[in-house]
């Protein structure tokens, strides 16, 4: 009982200063990816190169984009191709 007396005393939840921050970052790894991609369909290690983003983080931004709409990717034998969709 007395935890949900506690948890209805508590403030509601408000985004950090540190969720604001990853979500800049995120917009400006876009921004890159995308203008990579301009010049036509990249593998994943190609826009790890030309952006100078690890090949981790981008493989989650390239997650986040596909499910957003914002990019497509095509898979031809074990190497999927990125693209930005028309």
């Amino acid at each position: 009982m007395r935890d949900l007396e506690a948890m209805a005393s508590q403030k509601p939840w408000k985004p950090s200063s540190t969720d604001f921050n990853k979500k800049n970052q995120f917009e400006k790894r876009s921004v890159k990816i995308k203008s990579a991609l301009r010049t036509g369909a990249k593998s994943r290690d190609e826009i790890c190169e030309v952006t100078g983003i690890n090949a981790t983080t981008l493989h989650k931004d390239l997650a986040q984009m596909e499910d957003a709409g914002l990019i497509e990717g095509h898979k031809r034998g074990r190497v999927i191709y990125w693209g930005i969709v028309k």
